[in-house]
């Protein structure tokens, strides 16, 4: 926060508290997919430990960009409200492959430039990994005969997103003028979620 605040003469600090106090607010949440977790874990479901990445992911803090910001007038203002809804609507209709698919072209609407919308690229990247890992973690519990679904708890993290959404598009753009200038708040504090996990992959190569 304290150096964001220096290189945007103080602007940055609400965006800075805003995130901390989202951080701080979800807490008391995350005791429930640990506890509901770990007997999978134990058993060789590697669930919630693949759904999220390390903060030692983020890259160095950097000043500005690695590349020229576009103009904020190229800025497009998303709904958080719609885009959930969308998602929703497509795992209703056909599951979570439909609902990955619904969330990926959302990801891509928003363009090869990453000067905006770094939160909302987050979220969507998020739920698309946990929409893809649910049947691949009710896959392996399925070889091992563990008897209770891992479902339940992918559709816990799957729909905990939900929420984020609205608030994604709103710290985006409140957080545009400054990306426009060139500064990379948000977008170097969250690491960058690949749509595949490394441990599948390797169960696939062996």
């Amino acid at each position: 926060m304290p150096l964001y605040s220096r290189l945007s003469g103080g602007r940055s600090e609400t965006i800075s508290k805003l995130l901390l106090l989202s951080e701080r607010l979800a807490l008391p949440f995350c005791s429930i997919p640990d506890r509901w977790s770990k007997r999978f874990v134990l058993a060789g479901v590697p669930i919630v430990q693949e759904e999220f990445l390390s903060m030692d992911k983020v890259p160095e803090f950097s000043e500005r960009f690695p590349f020229d910001p576009a103009p904020l007038s190229q800025f497009l203002p998303r709904s958080g409200n719609r885009i959930a809804t969308e998602i929703l609507k497509a795992y209703r209709n056909s599951g979570f492959e439909a609902a990955s698919g619904r969330a990926s072209r959302e990801l891509e609407s928003l363009g090869k430039d990453l000067t905006f919308h770094p939160m909302l690229r987050h979220v969507l990247e998020s739920v698309i990994r946990v929409a893809n890992l649910a049947p691949l973690h009710e896959k392996r519990r399925l070889e091992l005969s563990i008897s209770e679904s891992t479902m339940g708890l992918s559709k816990w993290l799957f729909f905990s997103h939900f929420s984020a959404f609205p608030f994604a598009t709103w710290i985006d753009t409140k957080a545009a003028p400054l990306h426009a200038e060139g500064l990379p708040i948000i977008f170097q504090d969250v690491p960058g979620i690949p749509p595949i996990s490394s441990f599948y992959q390797g169960l696939n190569t062996r």
